[in-house]
């Protein structure tokens, strides 16, 4: 991945945090993923094994507005959502799943 990615990049999420609040969301898991790997353009392309690479890129602004539609998956699949970026040239969202300790309600 020649994207300028390298294992101790560190960037600041707090902007998408806030951001996304906005449109309801919280982020949780996805705070990591894009501490390393926010704001990269990967622009891979190609044949791959099971089906051709395409390019992406990790940022969650790229999801503004769209906020209610994390929210309806994210109760269907019963998970918490968090936009993370786009795949194939803006066709697809990219999000992750997973809760924070502030997610869960104190027992």
């Amino acid at each position: 991945m020649a994207a300028e990615w390298r294992a101790d990049r560190h960037v600041d999420v707090d902007d998408w945090r806030v951001g996304l609040a906005e449109d309801g969301l919280r982020m949780h898991a996805a705070e990591v993923f894009l501490a390393s790997f926010g704001g990269l353009k990967i622009d891979v392309r190609g044949s791959g094994v099971s089906c051709a690479r395409e390019p992406f890129e990790p940022g969650p602004l790229l999801a503004a507005g769209e906020g209610d539609r994390f929210i309806d998956w994210g109760a269907v699949t019963g998970k918490s959502l968090f936009p993370v970026g786009e795949f194939g040239d803006g066709r697809l969202f990219l999000a992750i799943s997973g809760i924070s300790p502030d997610d869960v309600a104190p027992a």
